[in-house]
């Protein structure tokens, strides 16, 4: 009835995703819960850049959508199963499958609710989005571009992939 999912380096969220998944089975106001570094109990440790960029893509979609969501690049979510009844998760870019999400559940209607969680440095391996400071910039930059672009209704379902 619940479904979860997390980023690989989430290493260390269990007590979370349990009171997420609590949320979701004892109120029915609620149809999806976003772990977020943005709210009460929540907290950004990783590096300066990884923190100012989170901080700016998050801000500058809630800016631009209008949703009163404050972690738009989380991947951490427990939602109910018939979410997926309306709501498609597409394969494609490592922030856009999430901001996209959001936004379909958003105009859908479904209800939202994001608790706090502490994201860590991962412990070991190389981060796909900052391999070095020239890719993450890049990225950065086609993000920002790719955000207004589905803000326009210019992203369609021709550019993604079902998963």
């Amino acid at each position: 009835d619940i479904i979860c999912w997390l980023d690989s380096d989430l290493y260390n969220c269990s007590k979370t995703l349990d009171k997420m998944t609590d949320i979701l089975k004892k109120n029915k106001d609620y149809d999806i819960i976003i772990g977020s570094k943005y709210v009460t109990n929540g907290k950004d440790t990783r590096s300066v850049i990884r923190r100012f960029a989170s901080k700016f893509i998050s801000t500058y979609s809630r800016i631009l959508f209008g949703f009163d969501i404050k972690d738009y690049i989380s991947g951490f979510v427990a939602l109910r199963k018939e979410v997926f009844n309306k709501v498609k998760i597409y394969q494609y870019g490592y922030t856009e499958y999430y901001i996209d999400f959001i936004v379909q559940c958003k105009k859908f209607g479904f209800k939202i609710k994001e608790v706090g969680y502490i994201d860590k440095e991962r412990k070991s391996g190389v981060s796909k989005t900052v391999p070095n400071i020239l890719d993450f910039l890049n990225y950065g930059f086609i993000l920002v571009i790719w955000l207004f672009k589905l803000k326009l209704g210019l992203i369609t379902n021709k550019y993604r992939k079902k998963l």
